[in-house]
C-alpha cells in the first residue's frame, strides 16, 4: 500500500493505492493521476505482514543496511512538473509582407519551446497596457515547439513594452489543474533582427536627374527616376506623390500623368518598391526647377506622438542656356606675335559660337575694339578643354608676355529659336591678378 500526502508530517491524505505482490522479483509500480502542478507530495510505504498467529499486520517499510543503518529516508517525496521542468523559452517577432486584399499585412508570431510535451494543453492570452485582449489561443496538441501567428492589423503599438504574454498549462486528466508558465511584458522584434522594434520610414530617391536640350522643339527635357523602398508597407493608400515646379511656382505634369488638385503625379506602389522614370518635356531654358517626391506614412510607433508621418526627398536643377553651351572659367594669357590664349575650364560647345566683340586694354590704357568671326574664330578641343587663340594688329603696336592685359568679350551664338545674338556680354579676362 502506498499513501500520497499533501504536507510532510502525513495528515492530509491525497491518495492511497494497495496492490497484491505475486512475484517478489517483479517490481510494483503505483501512478497517480488528477494532481496539482508544481507541487510536491510526500508518500509512506506499507506493507501486510503475517505474524506467528496467522494475523496480518499493516507495517510502514524501510530499507536497512546489514549494520541496522537507515538507507532510504522515511520522509519519501516526488513532485509534479513545475514552469522551470517546463518552459524552456518565450519568443515572439513581428512579420509585414504585402498583403493579398491589402497593401500590407502585419502579423506577429509567438514561439515556445518547451521541455516537457505530457498531459497538458496550453492557453495563451497577450493583452495591450490596459489589459484589452490582443489575442487568446488555446492548443492542445503541440511538440517541443509551439508556435502561432495573428495579425495585428494597425492598431497595434509597435515598441510598446506594456505588452504582455500570458501562458498557462492546464492539465488534461478532467481536472483541469492550472499552472502558469509565463506572465512578463514582451516586445516583439523584426523576425530575424532583434534589434529593431518600431517601424522604419521608407526610403525615397531621386536618381537620374538629367536635362536635355531638344533643338527641334526649342526646349529642355527634364528625366529622372522616383525610386522608394517601403521594406514596413507604412505608406497610406499605397501611392506617392512626385511633384516638379519651376522657380514661379507652376507645376509642370510630366509624360502620360494627369496631376491631381495638389499638383502632384500620383503613382503607386506595391510590394514595397516602386521605380518610376519620369519625364518632364518643355522646359524653359535658364529656369532653376524644383523636384519632390512624398509619401505619406501611418507608423503606430511607440516613440511617436504623431504617427502620421510625411516623407519627402528633394532635388532642384537649373536646365542650361538656351544657347546650350557654357563658358566655364577663363584663364588668359599671352603668347607670340601678338596672340591671347584663353583656355576654358567647365565649359562646352564653344564651336557653337559665331562672333566676339573685344575690347582690349593693355598696362591700362585702350588697345583697341575687335570683331571676330567666320575663320577668324580659332576654338579647339583637347578632350578635357576648350582654347581660344586671337591674333590682333594695331597700327605695329605689340603685345608681350611681360604686360598687363585686360580683355572683355560679348560672345555670340545661335540659340535654339534660330537667333544669333549675344550669348554672354562683357566677360573680363586679365593676364594679372588672376
Amino acid at each position: 500500500t502506498v499513501e500520497l500526502y499533501e504536507d510532510q508530517t502525513y495528515t492530509n491524505l491525497k491518495k492511497t493505492k494497495t496492490a497484491d505482490i505475486d512475484n517478489l522479483d517483479s517490481p510494483l509500480t503505483f501512478e497517480f493521476n488528477e494532481l496539482t502542478p508544481n507541487t510536491t507530495y510526500y508518500y509512506r510505504i506499507f506493507a501486510n505482514i503475517k505474524s506467528g498467529n496467522d494475523t496480518y499486520t499493516k507495517t510502514e517499510l524501510y530499507d536497512y543496511k546489514a549494520s541496522g543503518e537507515l538507507v532510504i529516508d522515511p520522509n519519501k517525496s516526488a513532485s509534479t512538473l513545475g514552469k522551470n521542468e517546463i518552459l524552456k523559452s518565450v519568443d515572439a517577432y513581428y512579420t509585414i509582407t504585402s498583403g493579398t486584399s491589402s497593401y500590407s499585412k502585419k502579423t506577429i508570431t509567438v514561439n515556445t519551446k518547451l521541455l516537457d510535451i505530457n498531459d497538458y494543453k496550453l492557453v495563451y492570452s497577450i493583452t495591450d497596457s490596459s489589459n484589452n485582449v490582443i489575442q487568446n489561443k488555446e492548443i492542445t496538441e503541440f511538440s517541443d515547439i509551439v508556435e502561432f501567428s495573428f495579425d495585428i492589423g494597425d492598431t497595434y503599438v509597435f515598441g510598446n513594452s506594456e505588452n504582455r504574454i500570458t501562458i498557462e498549462a492546464i492539465t488534461t486528466d478532467g481536472k483541469n489543474n492550472g499552472l502558469e508558465l509565463y506572465n512578463e511584458n514582451f516586445v516583439p522584434h523584426l523576425n530575424g533582427d532583434n534589434s529593431i522594434v518600431e517601424l522604419r520610414e521608407p526610403q525615397l530617391r531621386i536618381g537620374n536627374l538629367t536635362t536635355e536640350i531638344v533643338n527641334d522643339e526649342s526646349s529642355y527635357t527634364l528625366s529622372f527616376n522616383a525610386e522608394v523602398s517601403d521594406i514596413d508597407f507604412v505608406i497610406k493608400d499605397a501611392k506617392y506623390f512626385v511633384n516638379v515646379q519651376d522657380d514661379s511656382g507652376q507645376n509642370i505634369s510630366p509624360v502620360g500623368y494627369e496631376l491631381n488638385d495638389n499638383g502632384d503625379a500620383e503613382i503607386g506602389i506595391s510590394g514595397g518598391v516602386s521605380g518610376k522614370e519620369l519625364v518632364y518635356k518643355g522646359l524653359s531654358p535658364n529656369t532653376l526647377y524644383y523636384i519632390s517626391i512624398t509619401a505619406d506614412t501611418f507608423m503606430n510607433n511607440a516613440s511617436l506622438s504623431d504617427k502620421n508621418v510625411r516623407v519627402i526627398e528633394e532635388e532642384q536643377i537649373n536646365t542650361g542656356s538656351s544657347y546650350n553651351l557654357q563658358l566655364g572659367t577663363g584663364t588668359l594669357s599671352v603668347k607670340e606675335g601678338n596672340v591671347l590664349s584663353i583656355e576654358y575650364t567647365g565649359a562646352s560647345n564653344l564651336d557653337k559660337i559665331t562672333k566676339l566683340d573685344v575690347n582690349l586694354r593693355k598696362n591700362n590704357r585702350f588697345f583697341g575694339n575687335f570683331e571676330i568671326e567666320g575663320s577668324n574664330l580659332d576654338f579647339t578641343y583637347d578632350g578635357s578643354k576648350w582654347h581660344l587663340n586671337m591674333a590682333f594688329n594695331n597700327a605695329g603696336d605689340t603685345i608681350s608676355s611681360n604686360d598687363r592685359v585686360h580683355v572683355s568679350i560679348t560672345y555670340y551664338a545661335n540659340d535654339i529659336f534660330g537667333v544669333n545674338g549675344p550669348f554672354a556680354k562683357g566677360i573680363t579676362y586679365a593676364n594679372y591678378n588672376n
